[in-house]
């Protein structure tokens, strides 16, 4: 009986070993390697970050679009800067500009244009009437001025003299008492050079009187608006 019984008890073992060796592991039963977790930025706060750079950078590039200066590390900003140029000179400022809009719509309607070779021959006499050792550039630095200011205020210029030059008439009589009050004050020499001097700067008086006469007439004409109050 004890060795039917051990017979059975060896033969149930053997029975669960020839279970457990036949049995095939499945898919789900083995063991699959850890995925590595890859560390993603979102792109929406990345493209943040960027602009954030971006901005920085464009800033500190055109600081000066903000601050105007620094003293002893405290800046004086753009706004302010321009608050107190504004109230200064804002006024003088604005009413040049609209004289000198006045006078470009006046050219236009005459149809007078002025061309760049003559700017170019009134930019050649500036430049020739300099002190030795100066050049343009150089006069224009000290006004603070650069050429493209002068050329605008040189076309202006011309523009107001073709327009008011049939209004300017220089008699003998007015040229020799303009002489002699002016005698002294003349750089010519020669009796011909001396008229031709005086004749030039009598015609710029003439021009200039006329000048503010026209312009204020413009003036009167024009629809001007000014917002700005100061």
């Amino acid at each position: 009986m004890v060795e039917k019984s051990k017979e059975k008890t060896t033969k149930k073992a053997s029975r669960k070993v020839k279970a457990k060796v036949s049995q095939p592991k499945t898919m789900s039963q083995e063991k699959t390697p850890a995925k590595e977790k890859s560390f993603k930025i979102p792109v929406k706060k990345l493209i943040i970050f960027l602009a954030i750079i971006i901005v920085g950078f464009l800033l500190y590039q055109n600081k000066d679009l903000l601050i105007v200066a620094t003293v002893n590390n405290r800046p004086i900003s753009r706004r302010h800067f321009n608050q107190q140029l504004e109230s200064q000179y804002g006024q003088q400022v604005l009413e040049t500009m609209i004289n000198e809009e006045l006078i470009k719509q006046a050219a236009k309607d005459q149809k007078i244009v002025i061309s760049q070779e003559k700017i170019d021959e009134e930019m050649a006499k500036i430049e020739k009437s300099l002190p030795e050792g100066m050049n343009l550039d150089q006069a224009l630095q000290m006004q603070g001025m650069s050429r493209e200011n002068l050329e605008e205020q040189m076309r202006l210029q011309l523009a107001i003299e073709e327009i008011l030059a049939p209004k300017i008439q220089i008699t003998d009589e007015e040229l020799k008492q303009y002489i002699e009050e002016n005698k002294d004050y003349f750089s010519a020499t020669q009796e011909a050079q001396i008229r031709e001097e005086a004749q030039e700067g009598l015609r710029q008086q003439k021009l200039n009187q006329n000048f503010q006469t026209w312009l204020q007439e413009l003036t009167e004409k024009a629809n001007i608006n000014r917002w700005l109050k100061f």
